[in-house]
């Protein structure tokens, strides 16, 4: 039970999403982050929104940002003005990895 409820086998394959919107929501549900792969322009606002029963984050790989615990149901944005690759992780369940490229 431990296992699974840490996702640490193989996950879904996803498709890369690229958005031109400038308002774009990440699901966190299953112990996985979804679109796992965002590309956004320069500008948008994306949102992390939890549907897990068990509360996660996301946080960006050298700290830079974070969404600080989101518990099942709350949801935090984050801006994002310059350009770059980020990669991001739930320091809760450190399997859980992702990334958001900027345009």
């Amino acid at each position: 039970m431990h296992q699974s409820m840490h996702r640490t086998g193989d996950l879904p394959a996803q498709t890369p999403v690229v958005s031109e919107e400038r308002k774009v929501t990440v699901d966190i549900a299953g112990y996985d982050f979804s679109p796992r792969d965002l590309t956004v322009e320069a500008g948008a606002t994306v949102t992390w929104l939890n549907r897990d029963g068990v509360p996660h984050d996301a946080t960006e790989a050298e700290k830079s940002w974070t969404t600080e615990t989101l518990r099942q149901g709350e949801s935090r944005a984050i801006e994002f003005g310059l350009p770059g690759r980020y990669e991001y992780f739930c320091t809760i369940h450190p399997a859980m990895q992702a990334r958001i490229t900027v345009q």
